[in-house]
């Protein structure tokens, strides 16, 4: 539950997924959480000057802004947006 809570936080600004959408056409379905157990080779163990540490990241995939206003302003497409942080122990 706590992927899906981190997934309905980063769409709905929520962990219950209560509310509209933070971005238009956002969903759930486009933010990958990688975490020590889904992605072990780079979020386990991570080696620093102070020892070992566990890393998150979360990444919305695939957004696209729809303009309203299409003849004068176009309809935008997203790199993968993305953060990595430390996990807590």
């Amino acid at each position: 539950p706590v992927v899906a809570q981190a997934r309905c936080l980063a769409v709905h600004g929520r962990p219950d997924c209560g509310g509209p959408a933070l971005a238009a056409g956002l969903s759930t379905a486009q933010v990958r959480i990688c975490d020590a157990e889904r992605c072990p080779a780079t979020h386990a163990s991570q080696p620093t000057g102070w020892g070992a540490i566990q890393l998150v990241s979360v990444e919305i995939v695939g957004y696209r802004w729809r303009s309203a206003l299409g003849a004068w302003v176009p309809d935008l497409g997203f790199r993968p947006i993305g953060a990595t942080m430390r996990a807590p122990q």
